[in-house]
């Protein structure tokens, strides 16, 4: 059985300044005390709850972005705090998804989402998607079913538990339980 979530990309959250973990079938998180270990676990919670809380509660929650978002410095390091999430196989009628957001740090533990990209293929190969910079918002749905976003809040929500993007009358995605 392969893993449903398949690679992973973390910067600038917690402990890791910029990583990489791509997974297999089974996968073990090993390491020494204070190796990042629950920061890891961490980000698969924050990034659940940005999907169905405001983002603001969300950073409330953790203490605000200034202890969510890695403080490291150096040039390799990216300068905004990222999330990028790859799904293979789904529920035998998606081929493979990904879900990414940057969030830029503002003064007074203000924040804005500076990107925010989604996109799915289902095993027809249909793709759905939404790419989004800032408020200009870009996907294949026509132009009048765009929701309307705003530099603080993600266009992807939960609903009923199951991740879902909806733009219009069109839902790109639903992940629903196998049961």
């Amino acid at each position: 059985m392969e893993p449903i979530i398949t690679k992973l990309i973390v910067k600038r959250f917690r402990s890791f300044p910029n990583e990489v973990a791509t997974f297999g079938n089974p996968t073990f998180l090993v390491g020494r005390n204070g190796a990042g270990k629950s920061n890891f676990a961490d980000l698969f919670s924050f990034v659940g709850e940005a999907m169905g809380s405001p983002l603001q509660a969300v950073f409330d929650r953790r203490g605000g972005i200034s202890a969510v978002r890695n403080r490291s410095s150096g040039r390799s390091y990216p300068p905004n705090m990222g999330v990028g999430i790859y799904l293979g196989a789904i529920n035998g009628q998606i081929r493979s998804a990904h879900f990414s957001f940057e969030i830029k740090a503002l003064p007074n533990y203000g924040f804005d989402i500076v990107h925010e990209q989604c996109a799915v293929t289902h095993v027809d190969g249909a793709c759905y998607w939404y790419d989004r910079r800032g408020v200009e918002f870009r996907t294949e749905v026509q132009q009048s079913a765009l929701p309307t976003t705003n530099s603080s809040s993600q266009a992807i929500q939960i609903e009923n538990g199951w991740p879902r993007a909806s733009l219009g009358h069109r839902t790109l995605f639903v992940v629903q339980s196998p049961l």
